[in-house]
């Protein structure tokens, strides 16, 4: 038999539910303004359709939001959350962009991109050797002026302490550089993906559905922050998957979980102890290295449906979507990366 509640309990916990939403509105209407003052850097709304032929193969439902497509630098996800970064080094006057990644980063790829559109000058600090020919997305940095600044191996406080060096370099002559961190995931950075998730509220709307469940590549953490925040502000319960793509974190649940938490912070909201979803079962031997699931995920998505993944971020994702449990629709959020697909190594 249920227990009454009493009066002064019930009261407590009416008044709790009226903060929480009175501070999401607040929160909201700080992310509208941020929103409105964004660069814009996708134009339109990258399409959501069904993957007809995965689906058929795995008995479910299986959509995909294409950012592959977004409006600049051959697609991907990075461009999101640019748009509230660049803002940022806008307001900062900065004239340069320094960031790190790996030798075949679309992060880095993007931020390149970003530099030219802003008449800035780029510096990329990018893992490993400087190879004789440059392949994929290190000829897109080349082609965009960015200048590559090569270190030895790709642990990030070594990549970071090297950027830290550059950007002492470019003060000294007088430049003002802003460092955009890996992945552009920060509590800023985040903001992009609460706007994508606003972007597929809407568009699964027109559909006469909610948003399924979300399946997405999660590497430095901020696409999945961002969705977790663009959720939280909606007041949706949808379940959001990460697929974790990179080992640069000790525990990248609570690296997920802070981002969510500052994101919120810089709103004016608070999210308390969020708990992200994230798989590792991908990851293989580590960032950047394709496994035989993840090659195989990158065969199946091309020859079922004519999808173009990447090897080592969004075929990892692919290849944890057909192992996501239940029977309902889900949502496989692309997030880009095709041009990484040609500085690698294929027999025919």
């Amino acid at each position: 038999m249920d227990t009454p509640t009493s009066p002064e309990v019930a009261l407590r916990t009416e008044a709790s539910s009226t903060n929480l939403a009175a501070a999401r509105d607040s929160a909201m209407l700080e992310f509208t303004r941020l929103a409105d003052n964004r660069v814009t850097l996708t134009p339109y709304v990258t399409p959501i359709h069904k993957l007809t032929g995965f689906s058929a193969r795995l008995g479910r439902d299986i959509w995909v939001k294409r950012d592959d497509l977004t409006g600049i630098a051959l697609g991907g996800n990075k461009a999101r959350k640019m748009e509230f970064v660049l803002a940022e080094a806008r307001a900062q006057k900065a004239d340069a962009l320094i960031t790190v990644g790996g030798p075949q980063s679309n992060h880095a790829r993007t931020v390149a991109s970003c530099a030219a559109v802003e008449g800035m000058s780029a510096h990329l600090v990018l893992g490993g050797q400087r190879p004789a020919h440059i392949s994929g997305n290190l000829v897109l940095d080349t082609l965009f002026g960015a200048e590559l600044h090569f270190a030895d191996h790709l642990e990030l406080a070594h990549l970071e302490h090297v950027a830290a060096e550059v950007q002492a370099t470019l003060e000294s002559r007088g430049a003002n550089p802003y460092y955009v961190d890996l992945g552009g995931s920060t509590a800023t950075g985040t903001l992009g993906y609460a706007a994508a998730y606003f972007e597929a509220k809407e568009q699964f709307a027109d559909f006469g559905m909610e948003i399924p469940e979300i399946v997405v590549a999660s590497g430095s953490g901020g696409t999945q922050a961002g969705l977790e925040l663009g959720k939280w502000l909606a007041g949706d319960n949808t379940e959001i998957t990460g697929v974790q793509v990179a080992d640069f974190y000790p525990d990248f649940g609570a690296r997920i979980g802070n981002l969510i938490s500052r994101s919120a912070q810089k709103l004016g909201g608070e999210i308390t102890q969020p708990q992200p979803h994230v798989v590792s079962s991908q990851l293989g031997t580590g960032y950047g290295v394709e496994s035989s699931e993840s090659r195989l995920a990158l065969e199946v998505a091309a020859r079922t449906d004519g999808l173009v993944l990447d090897p080592v971020y969004t075929s990892k994702a692919f290849a944890a979507l057909a192992h996501t449990p239940g029977t309902g629709p889900l949502l496989f959020w692309h997030t880009g990366g095709a041009p990484a697909l040609f500085g690698s190594q294929f027999e025919l």
